[in-house]
């Protein structure tokens, strides 16, 4: 999941970040990095660009590197003073963020070597995958915690790598040390049971197994904790997510759960169980039930994106839930426009306004899917027209269309999307 997460904010934050510069030696120095073209970067470098030099969104051209992988180039930037602890302003991602979530464990050696803070995320990543010089870099450090030493001592056991045992051994951590705190099993049933938090307001079912204790927190996958000590358990292979229960009169009453530095608390709670399992129906495959029409009294305008002051609230207008593009259940007109947007569209009495971007040198194609790469569309050198479409709300009829301008974009767009992405606004007669 992790990996996924960070995949998908480095497309979202490195994406954004091109969107509001020209080409200049900053660009230079960033797409450099990014594209894997160490002779521009160091031409960026020779030529006065600041290596921290950072995004309209905080990217740096080292954010850049460490998300694509670029091992010599990572190391030319650091040689050269980059920030490996730079943040980003958009989520907070450090260059060790990307690198973590794409694998990249030469350059987490490198960022951790250039005094960048490793997790335990970073030292587990070099155990799992046998990595000398990343484990190494992270144990030199000598400021791992005690519990996610453990943890990775384990795995390193669990690898059976002679060369990452060493580095453990090295470090103070004895194998003896490493193996897991055996509990009573009349220990481990008192904590059984369904725990109740106030806020936010969610459930935490707990069962045990094998030495172990299994939880599902407001309804998500089940995850297992391994004991620290008597009443202490955490994730297996996540020191930081940690369960501590607490006793009352010597029954379990409630626990807290602990989760990068935020806590939340659980009482136990009395749950009636349902006399039968409830039927849960894929929703690719499954039937959905006819919409009864409700009738509006009055429509309403959607003057502007997410409409009525921005509210995205369109009380009284009783909108389909449920539509079907190919036999066309609850659609009421298809009309075809040309070009690329991802504006909405906005209504005013009975037209619908819309914009689009139109390619006049070429057939433009929209990427889709996961694809694995950043790189922005080739037509910013290409002509293109600007236009608003007037539309029949009723029919979907073209009232009128007009070009608003026409010229080369001014800046590069990203291949997901268009030219054309603000949505327009109107007050009935501009």
């Amino acid at each position: 999941m992790l990996r996924c997460r960070v995949k998908l904010l480095s497309v979202i934050v490195l994406s954004f970040s091109s969107l509001s510069f020209g080409e200049s030696t900053e660009e230079s120095l960033w797409t450099g990095a990014q594209n894997g073209d160490i002779a521009v970067v160091k031409a960026a470098l020779d030529g006065g660009v600041d290596v921290n030099v950072a995004t309209k969104y905080g990217a740096t051209a080292l954010s850049y590197a460490c998300d694509k992988g670029h091992v010599e180039i990572a190391r030319l930037l650091l040689d050269h003073g980059a920030k490996p602890d730079a943040k980003d302003s958009f989520y907070g991602a450090t260059p060790l963020t990307w690198a973590t979530g794409n694998q990249h464990l030469d350059i987490l050696a490198l960022l951790v070597q250039h005094g960048a803070k490793a997790n335990e995320q970073v030292l587990l990543a070099g155990v799992k995958q046998s990595h000398v010089g990343l484990v190494k870099a992270v144990l030199e450090k000598g400021d791992v915690e005690a519990s996610v030493l453990k943890s990775a001592m384990r795995e390193a056991e669990a690898a059976g790598h002679p060369d990452i045992l060493a580095l453990f051994e090295s470090a103070g951590q004895k194998r003896s040390d490493s193996q897991l705190v055996k509990l009573p099993e009349a220990t481990l049933a008192l904590y059984d049971g369904t725990y109740a938090s106030k806020k936010p307001k969610m459930t935490f079912v707990v069962r045990h197994e094998g030495g172990v204790v299994k939880a599902v927190m407001g309804g998500r996958r089940e995850v297992t904790y391994e004991p620290i000590d008597a009443e202490t358990f955490q994730v297996v292979g996540v020191p930081s997510i940690k369960l501590t229960f607490h006793k009352e009169g010597g029954a379990v009453s409630r626990l807290t759960h602990h989760q990068f530095g935020r806590d939340i608390a659980f009482e136990r709670a009395e749950v009636t169980e349902p006399t039968a399992e409830p039927t849960v129906q894929s929703t690719a495959h499954a039937a959905v039930p006819a919409e009864a029409p409700i009738p509006v009294t009055r429509a309403r305008n959607w003057p502007r994106f997410r409409g009525p002051h921005a509210s995205g609230i369109a009380d009284g207008q009783h909108p389909p839930t449920y539509w079907n593009a190919e036999t066309g259940e609850n659609i009421k007109w298809k009309t075809p426009i040309p070009g690329l947007a991802h504006s909405s569209p906005i209504v005013w009495g009975d037209s619908v306004f819309v914009t689009t971007a139109v390619n006049l040198e070429s057939d433009t194609k929209l990427r889709h899917g996961l694809y694995g790469d950043v790189a922005y569309s080739a037509d910013h050198a290409e002509k293109h027209a600007w236009r608003m479409f007037r539309l029949d709300k009723n029919t979907g009829r073209v009232v009128w269309e007009r070009t608003v301008f026409e010229g080369k974009p001014r800046i590069k767009r990203h291949s997901k999307s268009g030219h054309a992405d603000s949505t327009p606004v109107t007050d009935g007669t501009h």
